[in-house]
């Protein structure tokens, strides 16, 4: 039961965490490729979506390095994940 719930967080974790970096490798590559071209105002939309997937990221393996350490694998969580 309980072993089974807390391998599932962790496969959770692991499957948003691989998302997010992916998500934030294409929005970087794109927003580099539209500066290029001069599309500055998608640019900067893109940046400002850059920024919240960089910010869950880096909130969602702190987390999961904090509930590790504490023995708990739950953490608080972040606003992705409570939506």
């Amino acid at each position: 039961g309980e072993e089974i719930r807390e391998a599932k967080k962790r496969q959770d974790r692991r499957d948003i965490v691989e998302y997010l970096e992916k998500l934030v490798d294409f929005l970087t590559k794109r927003e580099k490729c539209l500066r290029e071209r001069g599309g500055v105002e998608e640019a900067n939309e893109v940046q400002r979506q850059l920024d919240c997937a960089s910010q869950e990221l880096t909130q969602t393996l702190y987390d999961t390095v904090m509930g590790y350490y504490n023995g708990d694998s739950g953490g608080r969580g972040s606003s992705l994940l409570e939506k």
